[in-house]
């Protein structure tokens, strides 16, 4: 069986991109998909933040990608151990061409084989005005990706050899580059009307294995589902310039954000007493730190109306899932926040911040699954 894979990277929500792009590209392409470990963030590879997108024949490009390449295998290899989880024990893999390539359960590690070597074959990208993140015509990727058409010309340059005699790769990895969407834009998009998978991904994302989302529920307290809003607001990461000069920076910034958000239908007189009488449970996701001074700062705005963190019960997360905590308290606020009527992403106080996120989006996708309502 012939096998694909791709360069893994970042936080939950690029690595979820990745991965269900490449889900439906092995579907289509028949092949068999070698899924990468989930990585914590702090144990994954971080993108230097360029694409290459510049010189000849997209000679750059590769470059640059095949440098995340080996830095990802390299985290792969001495981080997976640590902080790494199998994306097997998050998703329903039933009915899909894709096999575990992952560093198994807490309490049951196996040692990593990198799922890609260190050769990167194809970006799945079409060079030229300067850009290089436009996905090639969904026919023309899927065909050269069956027939394992080698798009890289350092290797056709260093082989010497030609395309054709390059497809002969029955029994190898054919290895993809990042592939989410800030390196290949509108993957999915490109094939959506062609490919009922590929609408499915948009519409609904990935299948959850039911087990995990019953535990995860489970470990949540009661909820009026038709009565929470979930908001999801991302602040400067704690180690950004310039931007934590003085104690409790972060919890400011997040009550204002909040505010000027308009999102809470009224915000507390301190007491919160409006908020409350409102019968509307908001839940509030966010990276805002440390916790207990942002739990404070909530509270003192407005009441028990508004919860930022389940602090007991999403750390007993990690010992109920068997996985690492950064990744059991992670998909617990992904839980938290997509089993809500209603969700929201609050722009965020800082400019230097994006108004989008790859972490609500996977939020959207499971609410759009779980109240089936297409994102």
């Amino acid at each position: 069986m012939r096998d694909l894979s791709y360069v893994t990277h970042s936080g939950f929500g690029h690595q979820y991109e990745s991965l269900m792009n490449a889900l439906f590209l092995a579907s289509a392409s028949r092949r068999t998909l070698v899924v990468p470990p989930l990585m914590g963030h702090k144990d994954n590879v971080d993108i230097p933040g360029v694409r290459g997108c510049a010189g000849v024949r997209q000679v750059w490009e590769y470059h640059t990608k095949t440098t995340i390449l080996l830095a990802s295998n390299q985290k792969l290899v001495t981080r997976c151990h640590h902080g790494g989880d199998s994306f097997f024990d998050v998703f329903d893999f039933r009915g899909l061409p894709a096999r575990d390539g992952g560093c198994g359960t807490v309490n049951r590690r196996t040692s990593v084989a990198v799922p890609c070597p260190d050769t990167l074959h194809d970006t799945l990208t079409v060079y030229g005005n300067g850009s290089c993140t436009e996905p090639r015509p969904c026919q023309i990727m899927l065909h050269r990706l069956n027939v394992g058409t080698i798009g890289n010309p350092l290797v056709l340059r260093r082989n010497a050899s030609s395309v054709r005699d390059e497809a002969a790769r029955a029994e190898d990895t054919f290895c993809l580059g990042p592939i989410n969407g800030y390196y290949v834009k509108g993957l999915l998009e490109v094939c959506r009307h062609e490919h009922r998978q590929a609408d499915e991904y948009l519409r609904f994302g990935l299948p959850w294995k039911p087990s995990l989302l019953q535990t995860l529920s489970q470990l949540q307290p009661p909820l009026r589902p038709t009565s929470c809003s979930c908001l999801y607001l991302r602040l400067p990461d704690h180690n950004s310039p310039g931007v934590y000069r003085t104690a409790n920076t972060s919890a400011r910034l997040l009550i204002t954000a909040l505010q000027q958000s308009g999102a809470i239908l009224s915000h507390g007189t301190g007491s919160g007493d409006d908020v409350r009488a409102s019968s509307r449970q908001y839940e509030v996701v966010s990276n805002c730190f440390p916790m207990h001074v942002c739990e404070e700062y909530v509270r003192a705005a407005y009441g028990a109306g508004v919860v930022i963190e389940h602090t007991e019960r999403r750390h007993r997360a990690a010992r109920t899932l068997g996985m690492t905590p950064g990744n059991a308290e992670l998909l617990y606020d992904i839980v938290r926040c997509a089993r809500c009527s209603q969700i929201q992403l609050v722009s965020p106080p800082h400019r230097n911040l994006p108004n989008h996120s790859s972490f609500f989006t996977v939020v959207q996708l499971l609410h759009a699954r779980w109240h089936q309502m297409p994102a």
